[in-house]
């Protein structure tokens, strides 16, 4: 083998350098596009977010406010996950789609809510008569004495003929276990307009055929 002359020599360094420089170039393209791609990515995320870079967004949690944030709570949390199970053991006992219990090995969350401060009977009566509203008053105190829930307290009212239950008994209009017929039980969401079709399918008791 011959060895290669000067000129040679400097045709192979010029072919490098030409191999080396079309590299760079499409690195640099291939990093521009890229760049590119997420400034574009990160605008739009400003543009749509750009509602909620408050104050409150940089010196807050978002736990603190775990209903504005779309964060459920850990009770929450807890009783959709005994639903889920408890769908998954009735499809598994009573229809057989699995061997096996299929929630067997179902963890639970812990939940740690418990109040460590609660009111006493004499914070609570001047709380109590404070309220102007007289059912206020008496939702108030039915509270403090059984622990009941406001919705447990209203649908206790509900079922007394208070409120929809007034018509809605099963003699004048279904009952008030077919609730989801008119509200859909989702904050924020419009109840179902009446005359419906699935209101038309729940016909009251000993309602007159037309």
């Amino acid at each position: 083998m011959q060895p290669l002359t000067t000129e040679q020599i400097r045709a192979v360094i010029a072919r490098g350098k030409l191999k080396d420089t079309i590299f760079k170039g499409r690195g640099l393209f291939c990093l521009s596009i890229a760049l590119l791609v997420i400034v574009a990515l990160i605008a739009d995320m400003a543009i749509k977010g750009s509602e909620r870079f408050t104050l409150d967004f940089f010196l807050n949690f978002a736990s603190r406010r775990a209903t504005q944030a779309g964060i459920l709570s850990a009770a929450t949390i807890k009783n959709r996950l005994a639903y889920l199970r408890a769908a998954c053991r009735y499809a598994w006992k009573v229809h057989g789609y699995c061997e096996h219990d299929p929630a067997g090995r179902m963890v639970m969350p812990v939940v740690r809510n418990d109040r460590k401060v609660y009111l006493n009977r004499e914070q609570m009566l001047r709380i109590a008569r404070a309220v102007k509203n007289r059912h206020a008053r008496a939702a108030i105190r039915i509270g403090f004495y059984s622990g009941m829930r406001e919705a447990e307290i209203l649908r206790a009212q509900v079922i007394d003929g208070q409120f929809c239950g007034a018509c809605h008994n099963g003699d004048i209009a279904w009952s008030v276990e077919n609730c989801n017929l008119c509200h859909s039980g989702k904050p924020g969401t419009p109840t179902q307009v009446h005359e419906s079709t699935i209101q038309k399918l729940a016909q009251p008791a000993g309602a007159a055929k037309k």
